[in-house]
C-alpha cells in the first residue's frame, strides 16, 4: 500500500483531496530543488547573497502578480535559472542612473497594477476583492522599493532588485500577451 492510499483511508480523504496533497508535495519538492540547484550554481560564482535577494523579492513579486508558467520541471528550471543568472550575474553589471530607475519603477507599477494579477491556468481565477488586493500589494512592494532606490546608495543589491522588477514586469507583459491570444 502507497502512502496516499494509507492517509487517504486513515483520514477519508477523497480522491480529489489525496490528487491537492500530491501536487502540493511535487510541488513544494520542485520548488526545493530547483532553489537548491540555482543557489548552488550561485554559491559557486560568489554571488548567493544576491541570488537569495533576487528570490526573496521575485517571490514576493510572483505571489501577487503571477505570471508566465512552464508546463514541464525541466523547462521552469531552465527559465527560472536565465531569469535569475540576467538579474544576478549579468544585468548588474550594468549601470543604470538612479533617476532612470525611478522612472522606469514607476511604468513597472503602471504596468503591473493594471495587468496583474495573472494566475496560472492550474488556480482558479481570482475575484475582484481579491485582485484589488494583489494590485494593492503589487504597488506597495514595486514603490517602497522606488523610495528604497531614492534613498540607499547605489549597489548590488539595489541593482539585482531593480533587475528582477524589470524582468519581472516584462514576464508578465509576456503573459498578459499570451493569455489574450
Amino acid at each position: 500500500m502507497d502512502f496516499y492510499n494509507w492517509m487517504q483511508r486513515k483520514y477519508c480523504f477523497t480522491d480529489y483531496q489525496v490528487k491537492v496533497f500530491h501536487y502540493f508535495i511535487i510541488s513544494i519538492f520542485s520548488e526545493i530543488s530547483k532553489f537548491i540547484i540555482m543557489g548552488i550554481f550561485f554559491y559557486a560564482t560568489g554571488r548567493l547573497l544576491y541570488y537569495l535577494w533576487g528570490v526573496c523579492l521575485l517571490s514576493l513579486l510572483r505571489f501577487y502578480s503571477g505570471g508566465l508558467h512552464c508546463k514541464t520541471y525541466m523547462g521552469c528550471l531552465f527559465s527560472s535559472f536565465a531569469y535569475m543568472l540576467m538579474c544576478v550575474q549579468l544585468l548588474p553589471s550594468f549601470s543604470v542612473s538612479r533617476l532612470l530607475q525611478l522612472i522606469l519603477l514607476s511604468a513597472a507599477i503602471i504596468i503591473a497594477y493594471h495587468i496583474a494579477p495573472i494566475p496560472s491556468v492550474y488556480r482558479p481565477t481570482p475575484t475582484e476583492e481579491k485582485t484589488r488586493q494583489c494590485k494593492l500589494q503589487l504597488f506597495t512592494i514595486i514603490f517602497l522599493y522606488s523610495i528604497l532606490v531614492f534613498i540607499c546608495p547605489q549597489n548590488l543589491f539595489m541593482l539585482t532588485g531593480f533587475w528582477v522588477i524589470m524582468i519581472h514586469t516584462m514576464q508578465l507583459i509576456a503573459a498578459y500577451l499570451k493569455k489574450r491570444r
